[in-house]
């Protein structure tokens, strides 16, 4: 995190240093013009950037982790010893937003307000149809291994979609 924000900020110094040249001797703009654009600028296609690489990584590790929650299912563990799991062996945003997610309901917080809390982190149609699942499952009880399996599938199904409509355009 502290690395992002500061790789950030020195692409932030940089460019503002390089705008403020071509500004003097190209352009002839004054500084007070041209600098809060190239701020605004520069700062809109960090998050825009930040926002993407974020979306890429979720795609990439929640297949994975649907797996794994689907073989600790499938060994006649609990969902949330899946979650556990997923929290230990995937890398990055998503194993990191497991962890907090377990340990967070390890101290007893109510389950819904976890995973809402995390569907703000990760806003993305894929991971809410999880979040209601699990919530069904967890108060109504039913066949979680087959329901996930399910759900892993969908989303692998509409992932292939979106390439070959990706391919075809």
């Amino acid at each position: 995190e502290y690395g992002l924000v500061l790789k950030h900020g020195i692409v932030i110094v940089i460019v503002q240093g390089v705008s403020v040249y071509i500004s003097q001797q190209y352009l002839h703009v004054t500084l007070h013009v041209s600098s809060p654009r190239v701020l605004v600028l520069t700062l809109y296609v960090l998050f825009y950037r930040n926002k993407k690489a974020i979306r890429k990584s979720f795609e990439t590790a929640f297949s994975e982790s649907l797996n794994i929650i689907n073989s600790t299912i499938g060994a006649g563990n609990s969902l949330m010893q899946g979650i556990e799991q997923c929290g230990e062996k995937i890398e990055g945003i998503l194993g990191e937003e497991f962890r907090k997610i377990s340990q967070r309901l390890e101290i007893g917080e109510d389950i819904e307000t976890v995973l809402m809390d995390s569907y703000r982190l990760f806003p993305y149609r894929e991971y809410y149809f999880f979040i209601v699942t699990v919530l069904i499952n967890m108060k109504g009880g039913g066949q979680v291994r087959e329901i996930m399996t399910r759900l892993s599938t969908m989303i692998s199904n509409g992932r292939i979609v979106e390439r070959k409509k990706i391919a075809m355009t």
